[in-house]
């Protein structure tokens, strides 16, 4: 495997166009796979694999520097890396400089033919997999049935791999993102996301759900305050740039969303959104909250609505 860089190389260009008009798809898409991952590294205990370079060439045709990545996700790396041999990959820990336009992750992610979301927990895709996500509704379960799949969702909310903020837009840009366990030997062993949010929209139907009620309720949280701006920008697709102080970032980025309000009727920041300060930040809702002046809501709000939601089954069994 060697790290290419195609902007410098006309020929990576023109095979990467050529592999995109063999798609077929009516889709924009590139012929490159995307990893969203737990990192679950600390400066104390980085996880370096000193040997990656035995399997990886740099640019440059050098063994690929060492690179954080924990010692039980690299197996499933390389059965992913050989169940689409001559393909191309975003691997963050490989691919991402410090010189990286982050607003590029946008693209990376929105244009990827699939991205894989390693999971921290090999047990949760077994439990998601012995849901029948693919033809279940709300009128055809038991109350048994219901809670139990509102359980499993639950423990995927509280999943450190969805609690990242940087998850949000790596799993809502892709055209297919696929779960699967970060020690998983079967390559195949996945669950696709769409098929379950579509099961989550038929056993729950959240039709009084309006603009911004994600943002009131989300729990994700960072541990460096400026990844809550930084890391929704693909999203959004802001450029700012790198290094700056929080505070200073987060004007910037109010003067981007102001700009964006404009041609987005739900969209309105609050008159004290300057005032707020990232480094009180507890999580996304709390930031969000800051800056369009939601009043906090209950971060139990979708156990809540699957509650009156159950209440209507009883009713119907009874």
């Amino acid at each position: 495997m060697r790290l290419v860089k195609p902007a410098n190389d006309s020929y990576l260009r023109e095979r990467i166009i050529e592999s995109s008009i063999k798609d077929g798809s009516d889709e924009l898409s590139l012929p490159h796979y995307a990893l969203s991952h737990l990192w679950g590294i600390s400066e104390e205990n980085p996880h370096l694999w000193h040997d990656i370079g035995d399997y990886v060439d740099d640019e440059h045709g050098q063994p690929a520097a060492a690179i954080s990545m924990r010692p039980e996700k690299r197996d499933t790396l390389f059965k992913l890396l050989e169940y689409h041999r001559g393909s191309y990959w975003w691997i963050d820990v490989l691919c991402a400089r410090t010189d990286t336009p982050l607003e590029i992750m946008g693209d990376i992610y929105k244009y990827c033919r699939t991205c894989y979301a390693m999971l921290d927990c090999n047990s949760l895709i077994i439990s998601l997999q012995s849901l029948n996500i693919r033809g279940q509704f709300l009128i055809t379960m038991t109350v048994n049935e219901f809670w139990r799949a509102v359980d499993i969702l639950d423990t995927l909310a509280r999943s450190a791999w969805w609690k990242r903020v940087w998850t949000w837009q790596e799993m809502i840009l892709p055209r297919q993102v696929l779960l699967i366990a970060e020690t998983e030997e079967l390559i195949y062993n996945t669950v696709d996301v769409d098929l379950l949010g579509d099961f989550v929209v038929r056993i729950w139907r959240p039709k009084e759900i309006k603009h911004g009620d994600g943002f009131k309720t989300s729990s994700r949280r960072c541990t460096k305050p400026e990844d809550y701006v930084y890391g929704v920008l693909g999203v959004f697709q802001f450029e700012l740039p790198r290094g700056i102080k929080h505070n200073e970032l987060w004007q910037l980025f109010i003067s981007k969303v102001e700009n964006a309000s404009k041609h987005c009727q739900w969209i309105q920041v609050s008159p004290h959104a300057r005032e707020f300060d990232l480094l009180t930040a507890q999580d996304m809702a709390h930031v969000f909250q800051a800056l369009l002046g939601y009043e906090p809501k209950n971060r139990d709000y979708l156990l809540d609505a699957l509650r009156m939601v159950q209440k209507a089954i009883s009713g119907a069994q009874l």
